[in-house]
């Protein structure tokens, strides 16, 4: 994995644990909702995380 790669995955991971981070500190249904849409929205949708990290996770694999 070069160090792009790397840096990728890092900032992608670490997005993922803000929106825990954000999770634990909800106090209200309606935001509870809106932070669970976010992250659905990176990881499947808009930014598609899990298969930019599947992809970065198999190309170093098949090295």
């Amino acid at each position: 994995m070069n160090k792009q790669d790397k840096a990728k995955l890092f900032e992608m991971l670490t997005d993922l644990k803000d929106f825990e981070q954000q999770f634990k500190q909800v106090t209200d249904y309606d935001e509870e909702n809106e932070i669970i849409k976010n992250l659905l929205s990176v990881m499947f949708y808009g930014q598609h995380y899990i298969d930019e990290m599947l992809e970065i996770v198999k190309n170093d694999l098949e090295k």
